[in-house]
């Protein structure tokens, strides 16, 4: 389900044994990051949903190519990816990051997004390479 509207129905009949596979078919729309949740509708039309994922849409074309990533610069300070950091409660983190494409024009450029977790609880998102959080309480924060 995306946006409340049914994309594809995986499977009817289903005998339930705690797992479904299921493949993403050739031919789904992919013009840009989809969030999406499965949900079971049983015989009395009661429904039960999981919880909602993104399929992330990758620009296959060969002849545009964005790498290396530069390391990330957070209130200024240049940053390797994976490093903890320690932070002052109330204290605004600024980060940004760029990157390098071949060509570099209008059309190769990537799109970008980045989310704030703490304990595996999204609490906050955006997109492009620029963003601010200022965390609120001690606690371990990853961003990606």
């Amino acid at each position: 389900i995306s946006n409340n509207s049914i994309v594809a129905v995986v499977t009817t009949n289903y005998n339930n044994s705690g797992s479904i596979n299921y493949t993403i078919p050739a031919g789904f729309k992919c013009d840009s990051n989809r969030i999406l949740a499965f949900t079971i509708i049983d015989k009395q039309k009661c429904t039960t949903s999981s919880s909602k994922f993104v399929i992330e849409c990758c620009k296959t074309d060969s002849s545009c190519f964005c790498r290396p990533w530069k390391p990330i610069l957070i209130n200024g300070t240049k940053y390797d990816c994976n490093k903890t950091l320690s932070w002052k409660c109330n204290t605004p983190i600024n980060f940004s990051n760029s990157y390098k494409c071949k060509p570099n024009n209008n059309s190769c450029k990537p799109i970008t997004s980045w989310q704030i977790h703490e304990n595996g609880n999204l609490l906050s998102s955006g997109n492009g390479l620029i963003g601010s959080y200022t965390p609120t309480a001690n606690g371990t924060y990853v961003l990606t």
